[in-house]
């Protein structure tokens, strides 16, 4: 770090005010000199050492602050390796934490000047679909102080889909029941069975039908269900909202959920 010695200093051979002295090629004195009617008094010299502190400390850098790995199959973990490169001249200290809907496996507390370490995150994508942002957060003691976020993008493409979306909406009045259906398939294309429907209400009941030869959807392969919800009679009057858990036989996709909601009017 630089340094200053004060000097002071009776006398010296009469000096222009404010003049600078070179000492040497990394030495210098600044001069600071007051008249009096007989001679000059120097009240200060301050020397400064020739030295810099810019440049000293740890510094950080991220091979890519964005990992982009497009389509992703629901259901996959996901593991993402930044790499860190320590920049600067001193030990690179860190922490990593995630903000939301990841895990940070596993990162490098300490870096070494010139050395890289590593940062590892998981995403579990079986409670997502679509397009997904994960973050982490890293904070470490380079010069640069602050946090960096390191972002993972995916685009989660679900094993099964229902369509044409899986929300059943369901408005009535008090006596009359109600229902809608909607259709399971295989975003893949590969066959599968759907082994229960389980719903969170004794007024909300649901039954499986598999769809054969003209009623199957174009354009799609694989097996295709029928799953229709219907209200009881018997509903009470008010809000409806009932979570409906379609459960198969695909690994990755044990459970897909649907959602009923609507309206009894008394």
């Amino acid at each position: 770090m630089s340094f200053y010695n004060l000097l002071t200093v009776n006398s010296l051979r009469p000096q222009l005010p404010g003049c600078r002295l070179s000492l040497d090629a990394d030495t210098t004195m600044e001069v600071t000199v007051i008249r009096s009617k007989t001679s000059f008094a120097i009240l200060t010299i301050a020397l400064a050492a020739g030295f810099s502190a810019a440049g000293s400390g740890p510094d950080i850098s991220v091979d890519s602050m964005v990992r982009d790995l497009g389509e992703v199959v629901q259901g996959k973990v996901l593991e993402v390796e930044f790499e860190v490169v320590n920049t600067g001249d001193e030990p690179l200290e860190i922490e990593a934490r995630p903000t939301c809907g990841c895990t940070v496996l596993d990162f490098d507390q300490f870096v070494e000047p010139g050395s890289t370490g590593s940062i590892t995150a998981l995403v579990d994508t079986a409670e997502f679909s679509g397009p997904i942002t994960k973050s982490v957060l890293v904070t470490s003691n380079a010069r640069q102080a602050g946090a960096l976020t390191l972002t993972i993008r995916a685009d989660v493409k679900p094993v099964l889909e229902i369509l044409p979306r899986a929300l059943v909406r369901l408005n009535t009045t008090q006596g009359t029941p109600a229902s809608s259906s909607v259709i399971v398939t295989s975003a893949s294309g590969s066959p599968f069975e759907i082994t229960a429907v389980d719903t969170q209400s004794p007024n909300v009941a649901a039954v499986v039908r598999r769809l054969s030869g003209d009623e199957l959807m174009p354009g799609r392969g694989g097996s295709q269900y029928e799953v229709t919800v219907s209200l009881s009679a018997d509903a009470p009057a008010g809000m409806v909202n009932v979570p409906v858990t379609i459960r198969t036989d695909q690994a990755n996709a044990r459970t897909v959920e649907l959602k009923v909601v609507g309206f009894v009017k008394s």
